[in-house]
């Protein structure tokens, strides 16, 4: 039986975080929710801390962490909830461990973040080019028209396909935002 992966989401009543949680809650077997960050949210953040069982919740807000301990203690919730921005201090955290990610197989577990570095080194414009493709994407996929997944290749394939030169001026970079967020669509349309 593996061992779980412990781990902490930071923002995790927006979008990314709410994201990630979805893509977690598929391997329960392997992912264990140790803490939950957000700043006022406590709606959301009283859902996901029932649903989760995280032992710790952090708000960012002092007003909205006092609100989510009251509801966790009313709902019988055994959360410790803690906030302002010490709340959640990393060098407690001395546990925490990062994997590297120069192995071969995090390429192929880990699109995202290769794709990242190769647009960083890319042409002018890339990033821009990435930007909104990523920001298509991740919409397509919060609507449900995409999987999880297939982020990323419509974001490689946004930035295969589009030919642009490096943008000189303000007008340029949007109507290369433009561009990137059309060439996207269009792909995403067909997944």
């Amino acid at each position: 039986m593996n061992k779980q992966q412990c781990i902490t989401i930071l923002g995790s009543t927006g979008s990314i975080g709410t994201s990630t949680l979805d893509v977690l809650s598929l391997h329960p077997e392997s992912y264990r929710i140790h803490a939950l960050t957000a700043s006022s949210q406590v709606d959301l953040m009283l859902a996901q801390c029932a649903r989760f069982k995280p032992e710790v919740a952090v708000m960012v807000q002092e007003s909205a962490g006092r609100q989510l301990a009251e509801r966790v203690r009313a709902e019988g919730l055994s959360v410790q909830v803690r906030w302002g921005a010490a709340a959640l201090d990393f060098h407690a955290l001395s546990a925490m461990t990062f994997e590297a990610m120069d192995e071969p197989e995090h390429r192929l577990r880990y699109p995202g973040i290769a794709l990242a570095w190769e647009t960083l080194r890319g042409a002018p414009g890339s990033c821009a080019v990435l930007n909104a493709a990523n920001e298509v994407a991740v919409d397509a996929f919060l609507n449900k028209r995409i999987r999880f997944d297939q982020i990323q290749d419509v974001n490689r394939a946004t930035l295969d396909r589009l030919a642009f030169e490096a943008p000189d001026s303000l007008e340029a970079l949007l109507a290369l935002d433009a561009a990137s967020r059309s060439e996207a669509s269009r792909l995403v349309l067909a997944q």
